[in-house]
């Protein structure tokens, strides 16, 4: 009977090499056992190495228990249901040559040669990715210097930059044993290409960086102006500018809602032929219809408040109202109050002696590096004297009268002793200090006090009027407390006279003035106080 049915020794669920296999009738089961058993052990060790090679499909693995079994990995790829998906424990040749011959594995194989050559296919794609992915990391960093309005040579620095910390994080992340002796830092050492493309397309340059910009800046550029045209108004910011090569330029920003939220946009910048009305109104409209903006949904228009923008009959922002009669304008209030104060100083015939005195000032110190030290040692040796440099005046910058007058009236004692040693030096320049010090007479020394204390109030409203988000009530009360503190200061009331503020009141106590004196030279040299109107 045992030869008709299986033993049940094999407990475990083992597989036995007689499975599936016709005894002969005539064998007894004893000798038949002891014959399977060595043709299981031979054929289980008959596992010819160099099979692999003549079958690259082969492959040979064991299960939990350490039994080996062959298995073909095309046909598992192809999810094929076979003897040797499942595994096969016979270990002859035989085996092999007739799996080849099936249908199954012959159709793979044949799709498989006409793929050409898929281990290298593969590769390439597995190089392109990392390829791809480098590429993507040069363009983000690309994007993050135009982002934050860093020069492109910079750019190959920060590709290095980045690449080293991609390097030191591996190193540190996956090094074996956790503690070792630290390498040499990495920005000493030239880390090796892992590209296959040539040195010539690393995109690791500043021009590469350009190209990468203009590349995705349009795509950037269509999200803005469709973002424009689906909201319901939008407003325009117009500037003019002129670059050191006396070109003249038009910086175009809008303003528009996103998510009922008002949004700033740069939209470009346009060189400027002719700078007349009607010259900018026409670059105007070429310009947004070339960007495909809708014209009809802009309903406002801000201006830096020049004549040539906001005129009455003949203005920018007139000619763009005749073709949208619902538009509204406004200029830019701190533009216009840099104006108003420009124009105040105009009427103040000792102001134009006193920024004279200023750029000579200035003039005389930066233009002799022995001078300028012999300031710096006097500086350091008075306590008071917090080392300030002597600023440039600048017509073109808002604040730069308030800077200069900042710096200025706590250096003026240095400034003084300074010239006074020159003088006593005889140098080439002892003329030009002995009437630089000729101008810096009490009255100059009361104007810089003055100033100081007027500028402190001015800079904090022309600082507010700056904001990114200030309403028309913000202004009302900026204006309001700005004019209070000039009056108090400096004006008085009938009941109440002036303070004179902070620095100019310790001048006058450290030098005894009187308060008449005081008030005659300011109707006198700074009139301007008088002129209610400008307040």
């Amino acid at each position: 009977m045992e030869k008709y049915f299986q033993s049940a020794s094999n407990s475990k669920g083992k597989r036995k090499e007689g499975d599936n296999i016709e005894h002969p009738i005539g064998d007894s089961s004893k000798s038949h056992k002891k014959i399977q058993n060595k043709k299981y052990k031979k054929e289980r060790n008959d596992w010819d190495p160099k099979w692999p090679q003549t079958y690259p499909w082969l492959v040979r693995r064991e299960d939990e228990e350490g039994n080996p079994f062959m298995y073909c990995v095309w046909c598992e790829e192809g999810k094929v249901n076979n003897i040797f998906t499942k595994g096969c424990n016979k270990f002859k040749k035989d085996y092999l040559d007739n799996h080849i011959k099936t249908d199954t594995h012959s159709s793979i194989a044949k799709l498989r040669n006409n793929t050409n050559q898929p281990n290298i296919i593969a590769g390439f794609v597995t190089q392109l990715g990392v390829e791809k992915s480098k590429i993507i990391t040069l363009m983000r960093n690309a994007y993050f210097c135009s982002k934050h309005n860093l020069a492109l040579n910079i750019y190959p620095d920060l590709n290095n930059l980045v690449e080293y910390q991609i390097k030191n994080y591996d190193e540190i992340h996956y090094q074996k044993p956790p503690t070792k002796v630290l390498p040499p830092p990495l920005y000493l050492q030239t880390l090796p290409s892992t590209s296959t493309s040539s040195n010539y397309a690393t995109y690791k340059n500043s021009k590469a960086g350009l190209n990468f910009i203009e590349s995705f800046s349009c795509i950037i550029e269509r999200q803005v102006i469709d973002k424009i045209n689906k909201s319901t108004g939008w407003s325009i910011l117009l500037d003019e500018s002129t670059t050191i090569t006396i070109d003249k330029h038009l910086a175009i920003i809008s303003k528009h809602i996103v998510g009922n939220e008002p949004v700033l946009r740069y939209l470009g910048m346009i060189n400027l032929e002719e700078c007349d009305a009607n010259s900018i109104t026409k670059d105007i409209e070429i310009f947004l219809n070339v960007k495909g903006i809708s014209f009809k949904s802009l309903f406002h228009i801000g201006s830096d408040g020049a004549s040539v923008m906001t005129g009455k009959h003949n203005g920018v922002v007139t000619k763009l109202k005749n073709k949208n009669p619902f538009m509204t304008s406004i200029h830019c209030i701190a533009h216009r109050f840099a104006l108003v104060g420009k124009d105040s100083a105009n009427d103040v015939p000792y102001f134009k002696e006193y920024e004279s005195t200023l750029k000579r000032l200035y003039s005389y110190f930066s233009r002799s590096y022995n001078r300028l030290k012999n300031l710096r040692m006097i500086q350091a040796d008075d306590d008071d004297d917090p080392g300030l440099a002597i600023l440039k005046l600048v017509s073109t910058r808002w604040l730069s009268l308030s800077q200069t007058v900042s710096n200025l009236h706590q250096t003026l004692n240095s400034i003084i002793s300074s010239l006074q040693t020159d003088i006593l030096v005889n140098d080439d320049g002892a003329d030009l200090a002995k009437k630089l010090l000729e101008e810096l007479d009490p009255n100059f020394i009361l104007a810089t006090k003055f100033l100081a204390d007027l500028f402190d109030v001015l800079q904090r409203l022309i600082k507010a009027f700056q904001g990114d988000f200030i309403t028309l009530s913000d202004v009302h009360y900026h204006l309001n407390s700005t004019i209070l503190a000039i009056q108090t200061m400096f004006i008085g009331d009938d009941n109440t006279p002036p303070t004179y503020g902070k620095h100019l009141l310790e001048y006058i106590e450290s030098n005894n003035l009187s308060i008449s004196f005081l008030t005659l030279i300011f109707i006198i040299q700074c009139g301007f106080l008088m002129h209610n109107n400008y307040l």
